[in-house]
């Protein structure tokens, strides 16, 4: 596990594979709110995870490659 900081300002603490973010880990604004946590895949949001808006409206669901499948099923 280790951190880093970002260009952007936000910072990720948790797995590494490769220098990609892989395993468990949270993305952190640079407010130190947290964007996303749960799975990661070679750098991405990849299986479970919960996402927050800037609002801080928590939003679950299961990620592929970034997207979350949850709220693409449920939006109408």
């Amino acid at each position: 596990e280790k951190v880093n900081t970002f260009i952007w300002l936000t910072s990720y603490v948790g797995d590494y594979e490769n220098d990609y973010k892989s395993g468990y880990g949270i993305l952190y604004n640079c407010d130190g709110t947290v964007a996303y946590e749960g799975e990661w895949l070679n750098g991405l949001p990849n299986g479970k995870g919960i996402s927050y808006d800037l609002n801080g409206k928590k939003t679950e669901g299961i990620f592929v490659g970034g997207i979350n499948y949850n709220m693409l099923w449920n939006q109408s």
